[in-house]
């Protein structure tokens, strides 16, 4: 690969982050360098949510909560997402706005479990960060988009394709004023356990609420998409270093399924994967072990008309459960 004169070569390697062109002495340096941007690229969310509420006329308190896997995802990965990069996108032309910057609080630990009597699984540990602010926005006439984009998903996801390389995507939108006046979005009340346990029935209050009184609807959808490798944080500049790199513009694409998965069943369950449409409790009985990715959607009807939707994509861990319950019959 290399010819045995280094004075005379010089070799342009693409990666991750930067396009370097360098001699055998400047070997080392581009191996640690490549191994930095690994690490921007690390699998680390596990889940996200996007609300708005809207405080006066153009003015909005945003809300995103990121859900990274704090055992097994890159603490470097984790620390680079100190700040996230919110695109704003007008929703009829697909026209980027502007870009915001959302700082973060947290973490907070999440230990949300739905059985009892069970040993805790000590490769399952979730946290929660939270990144508001206050934004500016006039959605006029067509609606805006916001979105927080990052890749990647966890390598060991087992219902779509080429997790490893596929991000994520996590978008809520403004309705335009024609359609109304005034609006905030519907916020999910909890989050869902942080494992769930083979051959074990959930049943989960996965409903939401809504400030305005809006009448809500739920269903499950397919997750979207986000940044690829090679542009693993995207700022809306060309990439520098292990960070930047250009917004996917809507309309986002969905993830892509594996074999035997779909929107209607999304984890290998019997009874499979199911969400009532009026109450939003969620039931399934998973009965194959592994890592799913799923997509829960809350709709907002006002005088029967659809005026926005929240979104949910969240990773669903399934586990060989132990119990602590030992009988002992005379």
């Amino acid at each position: 690969m290399f010819a045995k004169d280094s004075r005379f070569l010089e070799y342009t390697e693409e990666h991750n982050c930067l396009t370097y062109s360098f001699t055998l002495k400047r070997v080392v340096f581009f191996t640690i360098t490549y191994l930095t941007c690994l690490a921007a690229s690390a699998t680390h969310i596990v889940g996200g949510d996007f609300y708005y509420e809207q405080t006066a006329n153009g003015s909005y308190d945003v809300t995103l909560k990121l859900y990274m896997d704090c055992e097994n995802g890159s603490p470097r990965a984790i620390s680079d997402d100190a700040i996230a990069y919110v695109s704003i996108w007008n929703a009829t032309n697909n026209a980027l706005i502007r870009t915001e910057t959302f700082s973060r609080t947290g973490p907070k630990y999440l230990d949300k479990v739905h059985y009892k009597c069970l040993i805790p699984p000590k490769d399952v540990c979730v946290s929660e960060y939270v990144y508001t602010r206050t934004v500016t926005i006039n959605p006029g006439k067509d609606g805006v988009i916001l979105a927080f984009q990052r890749c990647c998903r966890n390598n060991s996801i087992n219902n779509i394709i080429s997790p490893e390389s596929t991000g994520a995507t996590y978008w809520v939108k403004i309705p335009g004023t024609d359609l109304v006046s005034k609006n905030s979005s519907a916020i999910f009340k909890e989050l869902p356990p942080n494992y769930l346990c083979t051959d074990a029935p959930l049943k989960f209050d996965h409903s939401a609420t809504d400030a305005d009184g809006d009448s809500l609807v739920y269903e499950l959808y397919q997750p979207y998409k986000g940044a690829a490798r090679d542009q693993p944080r995207p700022n809306g500049n060309a990439p520098i270093g292990g960070s930047g790199g250009f917004f996917k513009a809507p309309p986002f694409n969905n993830v892509i399924w594996g074999n035997a998965y779909n929107t209607y069943n999304q984890v290998s369950g019997d009874p499979k994967m199911e969400i009532n449409r009026k109450t939003g409790e969620l039931t399934l009985t998973p009965n194959l072990v592994g890592q799913y990715v799923i997509g829960i959607k809350v709709l907002e009807y006002r005088d029967g008309e659809l005026i926005g939707e929240t979104l949910r994509d969240y990773q669903f861990n399934v586990r060989n459960c132990q119990t602590t319950l030992v009988s002992n019959f005379q």
